[in-house]
């Protein structure tokens, strides 16, 4: 089978890369793209910058049901950079995935501007703080398929190491300029984080686009909850619309559609370098946006060093039925990932 192929050629890419340096990593408590990269740092009398990358290679061959579909692909190539003059930051983060964004397209690119205070502003392009999507899966959540929205317009955060609360707005160009607002608020109590996000239009987000270009539509609410030891992480999210959509905009059945997903993920650090994964998703009244009505996901992953990491993943995902306008259809997945930082 080629997989068995594919597999080796990540484990001599593995090798290949064993030399690769260690810098250290930037986190924030509202996460981006970029918070996933390694991030090299410089410093001049007056300005800062830091810069660095991250490379996900990706192999993936689909069980007997569905017939052979192995690939070795560029999961993503990110190449991000901040530099910081006083109370000014720029950041930027370039992203290539394979069949996904050929040629190589600007994933952010924004203004910060902070001044000694928990309180900054953010000015481009940025991705909305309306839901967490934090996962240890290779494949993204169906939350953020549903919510992920990326934009450009004017973010203001206010942020401290036990709070957060930010809002955002924008003018959305595929919702004939419709102005987009919403806002995102969390608190960290001991091991408990608890989040909660709102946007005016759901149908903003990225997970519509090509589905509903209508303005008069319901708004879209998220929670996120996590609690967190040592060794085990516990995760749950929800995403979905308030009220249902019109009939005529997006229908379920014989009435308007209310869409909403979520995702329960438990993770287990078995040793230091060893991390298991193990989740169940599902969407409602999604058939529209081609989400699956159930996904049984789990993933393996082993830290070979601090910027190198090995991960394999089982997926199932279950489809709508033929009597809801699915294809009833079990889709089941074997993926690959080899993640290098650099």
């Amino acid at each position: 089978m080629f997989f068995i192929f594919h597999l080796l050629a990540l484990w001599l890419i593995t090798l290949v890369s064993w030399a690769a340096t260690t810098p250290d990593t930037v986190n924030s408590p509202l996460t981006s793209r970029g918070d996933n990269i390694e991030k090299n740092r410089q410093a001049s009398l007056l300005l800062q910058w830091e810069y660095g990358g991250r490379l996900l290679l990706r192999a993936g061959d689909a069980m007997p049901l569905d017939g052979a579909t192995d690939t070795l692909r560029i999961g993503a190539l990110e190449l991000g950079g901040e530099a910081r003059l006083g109370p000014w930051m720029l950041h930027a983060l370039a992203l290539y995935e394979q069949q996904l964004t050929d040629p190589p397209q600007i994933d952010e690119l924004f203004i910060r501007f902070q001044n000694g205070i928990p309180l900054y502003a953010q000015l481009g392009r940025q991705y909305a703080p309306f839901g967490n999507y934090d996962t240890a899966m290779i494949n993204m959540p169906l939350t953020q398929y549903l919510g992920e929205t990326r934009y450009e317009g004017l973010m203001g955060v206010w942020e401290t190491d036990t709070t957060h609360l930010a809002g955002f707005t924008y003018p959305h160009q595929r919702l004939k300029d419709t102005w987009i607002w919403g806002a995102n608020g969390g608190v960290q109590l001991g091991r408990l984080e608890l989040n909660t996000s709102y946007m005016n239009h759901l149908n903003a987000s990225d997970g519509f686009d090509g589905v509903l270009n209508a303005t008069d539509t319901p708004a879209g609410v998220g929670f996120h909850a996590q609690w967190e030891t040592d060794t085990l992480t516990l995760h749950g999210e929800w995403i979905g619309a308030v009220s249902t959509f019109k009939t005529q905009q997006l229908a379920w059945k014989n009435r308007g559609a209310q869409p909403q997903s979520w995702a329960v993920e438990s993770r287990w650090q078995i040793v230091p370098i060893w991390h298991w994964a193990l989740g169940y998703q599902g969407s409602a009244e999604s058939v529209a946006l081609g989400l699956p009505q159930q996904r049984w996901i789990s993933t393996l992953s082993y830290q070979l060093r601090k910027n190198l990491q090995l991960a394999v993943e089982l997926c199932q995902d279950e489809d709508y039925s033929t009597q809801n306008s699915g294809t009833g259809r079990v889709n089941r997945l074997i993926n690959t990932q080899i993640a290098l930082s650099f």
